[in-house]
This record gives C-alpha cells, sequence and structure tokens, in this order.
C-alpha cells in the first residue's frame, strides 16, 4: 500500500509499479470522525512490461489512443476488423514504446495488433472495442440540369470517413462489381465531401448513389436519368359513327415516349374492370404517334409504361355503348350457401346473353356465370357472408360485352 498527501494538487506519479491489479482510493479526514471519508476510487491494471504489450482507450466518439511497449525494432501496428477481414495499417517501424492519437473506426468490432517484422506474427493485441459512425454520410444530387447546358450530374457526399466510397451506377449496380460507372474513394481524415461530376449518360433510367465502405452499404438515394424527350401525354378520341357490334372505336396518341433502346417503353390500355382487357403497343421516340381499337363499354385507363413498371402518363376515361346498356339485377333467393339472381334488360333491349361478376371486398372482381337465361344461380358460398354481384347484357354472334351494372350486396344466410 501506498499512501501519499495530496492537498493542494490535482496530479500524482507511481514509479517502478509492478505489474498486476491496483485500486486507487481517494479519502479525507474530518474532524467528526476518527475515520478517513472515502471520496472517490477507481481500478486499474498495469502490464508486464517485459513483453510486448498494446492497449486502447476510447477518447471520444471519433478518436482512440493506442498505447504500445516493450515492442522489438521494425514491427508495425494494424488495427483489425475480424469479422470483415479489414486491415488498417496504422503505423511501421514502431519505437520500443510509444503512444498514438487515432481517427476510431466507424463500424464492426476491432483490435489493435502488432505484428513483428515478418508481418505475420502477432506480437501483441488489444481487448476488442466497437466502431462508432458518428454522423452518417449525407448524398445530395443535383440532376436539374442534365437535359440544358452541358447536360452535367452532380452526386455529392459529406461527413464521410476515410476509406469510404461515393458509387454511382444503375439501379441495379453492386458496389463490388463493374456495373459502378462513377466513384470516389474519401483518401483524407478531413470533412471534405465527395464530389462526383459527369454526363448524362445511358441508360437511360433509374439510378442509385451509394456510400459504401469496404463493399458494406450505409446510406443510398436514387435519381432518374432522363433522355430529354418531351414530358410523356396520351390522349384519345372516339370516332363519331358511335358503337358498331357494341364497342366503340378509340384512338390514342402520345408523345415524349421517353426512352429508346434497350428501354422500350408501351402504350397500355387496360380495363379498370375486367383484369383479362388490356392492350400493349411498343413505342417509339417519336411524338405524335396513333394507335386505333375498338373498346367496349366500360371505364379504362391509359398510360406509358417505362422502365420497372412504371406509369409515366395516366389518364382515365370511359366507353358508354348505348346499345349494350347494363341489365337490372334481382336477388329472388338467399341460402345459406348459394344465391339466385335475376336480370332484366334495359328500356326492352336485346340481351342474348348475361355475364355475372362476383366480389368480396368490391376491388376484385371475377366472373362466376355465363347465363343464356335471365337468371342465375352461384353455389358454394360461405353461410353469414356478405357477397356483391355485376352483370352486363352480351350480343351474339360477336359475344361483345357491354358495361356492368351497379353493384348488388347479398349476405347469405346463417348455417
Amino acid at each position: 500500500t501506498i499512501e501519499e498527501e495530496v492537498e493542494g494538487k490535482t496530479s500524482l506519479s507511481f514509479e517502478n509499479l509492478l505489474k498486476g491489479n491496483y485500486e486507487l482510493q481517494l479519502s479525507k479526514q474530518t474532524s467528526s470522525s476518527s475515520e478517513d471519508v472515502l471520496v472517490g476510487q477507481d481500478i486499474f491494471t498495469l502490464p508486464d512490461c517485459s513483453v510486448p504489450n498494446v492497449e486502447v482507450e476510447e477518447l471520444n466518439c471519433s478518436t482512440i489512443e493506442v498505447f504500445w511497449s516493450s515492442i522489438p525494432s521494425a514491427s508495425s501496428l494494424v488495427l483489425v476488423e475480424q469479422n470483415h477481414a479489414i486491415f488498417l495499417t496504422q503505423a511501421e517501424n514502431l519505437a520500443a514504446s510509444g503512444k498514438q492519437v487515432l481517427n476510431r473506426p466507424f463500424v464492426g468490432q476491432w483490435r489493435a495488433i502488432v505484428y513483428g517484422s515478418d508481418q505475420t506474427t502477432v506480437l501483441a493485441q488489444s481487448q476488442t472495442f466497437s466502431g462508432a459512425l458518428c454522423k452518417l454520410p449525407e448524398i445530395s444530387i443535383s440532376d436539374e440540369e442534365q437535359c440544358s447546358g452541358e447536360q452535367m450530374i452532380i452526386v455529392r457526399a459529406i461527413n464521410t470517413q476515410l476509406g469510404m466510397v461515393l458509387s454511382v451506377g444503375p439501379e441495379d449496380f453492386s458496389t463490388s462489381t463493374s456495373t459502378t460507372l462513377f466513384s470516389a474513394v474519401d483518401v483524407t481524415p478531413e470533412n471534405d465531401a465527395l464530389v462526383l461530376k459527369f454526363p448524362r449518360a445511358m441508360p437511360f433510367t433509374l439510378w442509385r448513389a451509394v456510400i459504401s465502405y469496404s463493399g458494406m452499404q450505409i446510406v443510398g438515394d436514387e435519381f432518374v436519368v432522363s433522355s430529354c424527350s418531351p414530358e410523356p401525354t396520351v390522349t384519345w378520341t372516339f370516332a363519331e359513327e358511335g358503337c358498331g357490334d357494341a364497342k366503340i372505336k378509340a384512338s390514342f396518341q402520345w408523345s415524349g415516349a421517353p426512352f429508346i433502346h434497350p428501354n422500350i417503353s408501351y402504350l397500355v390500355v387496360a380495363s379498370n374492370e375486367d383484369p383479362e382487357l388490356f392492350f400493349f403497343w411498343k413505342l417509339t421516340a417519336e411524338a405524335g404517334s396513333t394507335e386505333e381499337i375498338k373498346l367496349p363499354s366500360g371505364t379504362y385507363w391509359a398510360g406509358i409504361e417505362g422502365f420497372s413498371n412504371r406509369i409515366l402518363a395516366y389518364a382515365e376515361f370511359t366507353v358508354d355503348c348505348p346499345g349494350l346498356k347494363p341489365p337490372t339485377i334481382k336477388v329472388v333467393e338467399v341460402g345459406s350457401t348459394e344465391v339466385k339472381l335475376k336480370f332484366k334488360p334495359v328500356d326492352d333491349m336485346k340481351a342474348d346473353f348475361y355475364v355475372l361478376k362476383m366480389s368480396q371486398d368490391t376491388d376484385w372482381w371475377y366472373t362466376v356465370a355465363v347465363e343464356y337465361d335471365a337468371i342465375a344461380k352461384v353455389g358454394f358460398l360461405d353461410p353469414n357472408t356478405d357477397y356483391y354481384f355485376r352483370a352486363a347484357s352480351g350480343i351474339l354472334p360477336s359475344s361483345d360485352v357491354g358495361s356492368f351494372s351497379d353493384m348488388v350486396k347479398v349476405r347469405t344466410k346463417k348455417q
């Protein structure tokens, strides 16, 4: 036990201590007690100074201090993250003893290791310490002028740390393969921003900017490399002669189909009511193109489909063929597992058959009957359950079907 008076002092040094575990106590005397009062204590360990030793002290979130002693000549100090096999050499030809303040690694579980002159023999290693990402890096993208002037795109990364990589490439690129088209590496301990400035390049599609370290992504952002074609639009017109064979002729015009090979675009026309009723046309980048089709009554949407199934221009419209108005539906009989419905054409219009659709959520409809009589029976239903029905009239021999009626709600009886 070593005791020292420390009145008026703020520090104290001890020399020639042996290796081992020590406890440090700070106490004071009081007039009211014969025993000293403990006011502070700490525990520390002194290494065996006859063998190589290395220790790490975490100073703050971003820095550490490494201490070493009894190190033979030509040795080197390396920070190692063994889970991901990351090796960061910090110093070579170490003095026998010393210390160094270093940037704290930002990911993983690390050790400070002293290697011998052969660079493979481990002479000493510290306890494990954690990396710390003190401030998340950020990505900013300036792509507003890619279709004017020099047609450049600028990607910046700020708050990066030494060894981080800013990579830019098409949507499915990998930071570890050649699909990265542009990249920059942080090679300084300062917080200068990484900047990539590059001309608008193919493919004209969705791109990603990623900040990574040793192949591990930290943050990312997306942007679109444009072909700089006009904004895509879709319009339509109907033939003036009305509904021939219960279908109306619709002409579609579009402009600004935005992509050329290999990013083919399509004009899509699809029914809001029948998932099987849709049309596709492969587009070119030419403006003012036209396509003409015949559509039965119903509600539709038209749009230009680009990469990754994105709809770039969207418009809804209704086809109303007055020759095939929807029939009325009357619920005739309700059981626990079946429902009987009757159809009646509007204004005594002719109908050769009826199409009946059913839904349980009013979002997804599917055909449950095609009847040539004006009555339909739907079975195999669940008891005490709500069902919705809609019907449309059809004519022969064209098999054209008109628009569907308003829905009718039916609740089956209890078992």
